[in-house]
């Protein structure tokens, strides 16, 4: 409700009190019930629970930005929870590289789990989603854009031509008509621009580099395709050379993590415009009405809940607020698709889990919060999910935060 609705309200109510309301007059009713926090689930599945395997990217290197987000799975399994299902998570971490996720993956396999979460993205996890489509375990990739996949490994968020699709469009919008692209090796999204520079690993020279451009006016804009790290430190590098001097800067989606925001300071987005694409999952979404949006501030509320509840992270560990707090929707999600598809292969026995999940279509009212994932096809999220995305120094404050400590960068859905 509007401001001046709100004040009208208030007024006829007033009056209501003053003059009395005749019994032919409108009632405004009790305000509608919070949608509950309980997930909901089929006996059959209660019975016998549910175990979901976790491969998780290392404390530092690939896939670490990710150990935060992947906690999103935790809040749906407390949801799950209180409506009478146990699920347990096997846990493995790789060392961020192939070999490593290679061998995590295949720990994975073994042990039996019904479905895998991939807490992680980039180019070294290449043969261990080969793995999982050769051995038809089925895998759901919350973060990843970058591999190629086929049933039934599946992408969660957009893949990578709807994000090039998205991040062109952002080009057009924020009038980039030159800008100068940092690639590094396995991230790029957009191809074929005249002014590339190689991410040598080297930060400052990269940004030095970028900045001649801009002086020389050969260049009026950026894009960095690189990971959250890299994004971060060559924004604050460029940032630190340029002052005040503003410009754009479009970014892949890794900025969306907590790492990128850490990293990159609380002021990056008074000096220009950062911005992305991604799904639209933001958290100043449950300020706005419909499905979706009770759907993203019934996610608020149980992670709230979560974090009250003092338990531990997926790797056991206690005192893990922070990284409950940093919790995805997208790891939320692919919990409630392993679910919804276990239901499937529970009631039907000529069905497994794979199996299920090719013919599953989901929304808000199945438990999810994106707003449709439909694995019919392979790239289940629908293109106009994905939207640009811009960075503000302004935290929505939904998330429970430790007395004292800011979010130093929030992504927000215009």
């Amino acid at each position: 409700m509007g401001r001046i609705s709100l004040l009208l309200t208030v007024a006829l109510l007033g009056c209501c009190a003053l003059t009395g309301c005749s019994s032919d007059e409108p009632s405004f009713g009790d305000p509608l019930p919070p949608n509950p926090v309980r997930l909901d689930s089929t006996p059959a599945i209660q019975t016998t629970g549910l175990t979901i395997g976790i491969l998780m990217g290392p404390h530092h290197g690939p896939g670490s930005e990710y150990r935060g987000p992947a906690h999103g799975a935790q809040v749906a399994a407390y949801r799950f929870a209180q409506g009478g299902l146990t699920i347990n998570f096997k846990v493995v971490v790789d060392n961020g590289t192939s070999q490593g996720a290679l061998t995590s993956m295949q720990e994975l396999i073994d042990s039996k789990v019904e479905g895998i979460i991939v807490a992680g993205e980039g180019p070294h996890l290449t043969e261990a989603l080969l793995l999982a489509e050769r051995t038809k375990t089925p895998t759901l990739l919350p973060f990843d854009y970058i591999n190629s996949v086929s049933a039934p490994v599946y992408h969660l968020g957009p893949d990578r031509a709807s994000l090039a699709t998205a991040m062109e469009m952002l080009t057009i919008r924020t009038e980039m008509a030159d800008p100068v692209v940092i690639t590094q090796d396995g991230y790029a999204v957009l191809d074929n621009w005249e002014q590339d520079i190689a991410f040598t690993g080297d930060p400052k020279q990269t940004a030095q580099a970028v900045v001649a451009s801009i002086n020389d006016r050969t260049a009026d804009s950026v894009i960095i395709q690189a990971s959250a790290t890299n994004q971060a430190t060559i924004v604050n590098e460029i940032q630190g050379l340029t002052g005040f001097q503003q410009f754009p800067i479009l970014l892949t989606p890794q900025a969306l993590t907590s790492s990128f925001s850490h990293n990159v300071g609380l002021a990056a987005d008074l000096k220009g415009v950062l911005v992305t694409a991604g799904q639209r999952t933001q958290d100043n979404l449950a300020l706005q009405s419909g499905d979706q949006a009770e759907a993203i501030s019934t996610f608020l509320q149980a992670l709230r809940m979560t974090v009250d509840s003092h338990q531990p992270g997926l790797l056991g560990e206690e005192g893990s607020t922070q990284a409950l707090i940093e919790s995805d929707v997208r790891a939320h999600d692919a919990v409630v698709v392993l679910v919804r598809a276990a239901e499937q292969a529970r009631a039907d026995k000529k069905l497994t889990l794979a199996s299920a999940l090719e013919n599953l279509a989901l929304t808000t009212d199945d438990g999810i919060v994106c707003d449709t994932l439909d694995f019919t096809t392979q790239n289940m999220l629908y293109p106009r999910f994905v939207t640009p995305l811009y960075a503000s120094s302004q935290d929505t404050g939904l998330r429970p935060l430790p007395q004292g400590q800011t979010t130093p960068l929030a992504w927000l859905s215009l």
